[in-house]
């Protein structure tokens, strides 16, 4: 049954920023994640992985090392990456399975971010595709896309919605298309 194939991942931590520049304070941050963990969401995103001072009231994250106060017994996390912000070069082998990474990027960039995803799968990450703005892919570059992640199959692949501008329909052609060439 495909429905045990989806599953949900909260971004408020992160898209939520966008309306409090990342300010949630360090005891609201705390409040949010256990509140999400008992609601049963598969993955909660903590914010974006970027190369910025870490703050601790902040949901930007300098290195997986400024996640230690985390409950990593009973809860997935994931961490956001816009390509082109996080050098590689920072991430060492991943040491904690409970963190997953989502890399974001543009389909101008695209080739570059797989290669980026594949680094990060070497180095033993989980790694989420999030090819942003889904819906301006042609039927045939969101083909090539998924063919070339199939090589390097990453933990999931997103549909996204950048600019709020998808239908119902375009939600549902992307997803056939996708479910039909993406491998399991």
């Amino acid at each position: 049954m495909i429905s045990s194939k989806i599953k949900i991942l909260d971004c408020t931590l992160r898209d939520g920023g966008y309306l409090v520049d990342w300010i949630f304070g360090k005891k609201s941050i705390h409040s949010i994640i256990e509140n999400l963990s008992k609601s049963g969401v598969d993955y909660i995103e903590l914010g974006f992985l970027k190369e910025k001072v870490f703050n601790e009231d902040k949901t930007f994250f300098s290195s997986i090392n400024d996640l230690k106060d985390l409950d990593f017994e009973n809860q997935k996390y994931t961490l956001m990456i816009n390509f082109g912000e996080y050098n590689i070069a920072n991430f060492s082998e991943c040491r904690n399975k409970n963190i997953k990474i989502r890399v974001a990027f543009k389909k101008h960039n695209q080739k570059e971010a797989l290669d980026y995803i594949y680094e990060l799968k070497k180095l033993n990450w989980d790694v989420f595709a999030n090819p942003m703005s889904t819906n301006t892919y042609s039927n045939e570059e969101l083909f090539i896309l998924i063919q070339e992640l199939n090589k390097i199959r990453p933990l999931g692949v997103s549909i996204v919605d950048t600019l709020g501008n998808m239908y119902e329909k375009d939600v549902i052609n992307i997803f056939n298309l996708i479910d039909m060439i993406l491998a399991p």
